[in-house]
């Protein structure tokens, strides 16, 4: 039987005994991560919001029937070496945090498939994340990275890709090999072109370069036979290679905003009313 006059339980906003979910939102003040040791082992899922957690306690790792655990806009700085003991877990969110480096044992997390960093101070990531294969969604957003990870380039199952607002000022080629991508966010980056090969994701659905330093798009992108929707606003465009004709399947092709195109296009080229004809003013 739980004792529900400890500590923890006193901030808990939910807790469902069988469900083995635990939730704490909000204005709770700073939590003490010892805290949380007193908890079941059976626990599946762990929720803290926006409540303040001074850090994770190595035995966390005790907790090993955990499949979610989302700690976000608590000021977390770092995980325990423990945080590679949870070997259910499935999904994990550490975003809005203050986290500067990521601990090698993530590694051993290899039932990952949702693992979410964005907004934090991270830079690097450990090699160890190589060995993450089930993975197949990861946000990076908002942290300091000017590279991609070298350690996320074999990662071939991801399917949704997240690196807008970062310091990347190269085009990452290697996330061409994801033949599972749907989703590539990378805007917010000082990018000035994009690889050719982006144009052989076949798979790709959601693409966003908006607000880079893109001067122009490659034809290529014209084989993106099933793109839905595309963001490149605020760059540096003019015009828009006539091979985008062939994007059938698009429904939203964000690039007037923020770009210079010429009104008429070229043989090889379209402008503005062309894409109006094409596309739909409203697309646009």
């Amino acid at each position: 039987m739980v004792d529900t006059s400890s500590n923890v339980f006193d901030l808990l906003d939910y807790y469902d005994e069988d469900t083995t979910t635990l939730v704490i939102n909000y204005d709770k003040g700073v939590i003490d991560g010892k805290s949380l040791l007193q908890l079941p082992d059976t626990v599946t899922i762990i929720k803290i919001i926006n409540a303040e957690l001074v850090d994770l306690p190595d035995e966390i790792g005790y907790l090993s029937e955990l499949r979610i655990l989302k700690i976000t806009g608590s000021r977390l700085t770092k995980l325990p070496e423990s945080i590679g003991d949870l070997s259910q877990l499935h999904t994990l969110v550490l975003s809005d945090n203050q986290i500067t480096e990521i601990p090698t044992s993530i590694g051993n997390l290899t039932q990952l498939a949702s693992l979410h960093l964005d907004h934090n101070l991270l830079s690097t990531l450990p090699s160890s994340i190589q060995n993450l294969t089930n993975l197949e969604l990861l946000s990076l957003k908002a942290n300091q990275f000017t590279e991609v990870p070298k350690c996320i380039e074999n990662l071939t199952n991801i399917t949704s890709l997240d690196l807008t607002y970062n310091k990347l000022n190269a085009f990452p080629k290697t996330i061409c090999n994801y033949q599972h991508l749907h989703t590539l966010l990378l805007g917010d980056n000082p990018l000035t072109k994009v690889s050719k090969k982006l144009g052989n994701m076949n798979s790709l659905k959601h693409l966003d370069l908006g607000n880079c330093s893109l001067t122009w798009l490659p034809k290529e992108l014209g084989n993106l036979s099933n793109l839905q929707t595309f963001w490149v606003v605020k760059n540096q465009i003019t015009f828009v290679p006539k091979s985008f004709e062939k994007l059938k399947q698009l429904q939203m092709f964000k690039i007037v905003r923020g770009n210079s195109l010429i009104e008429r296009g070229t043989e090889d080229t379209l402008g503005l009313q062309e894409l109006k004809e094409i596309f739909g003013s409203y697309k646009l």
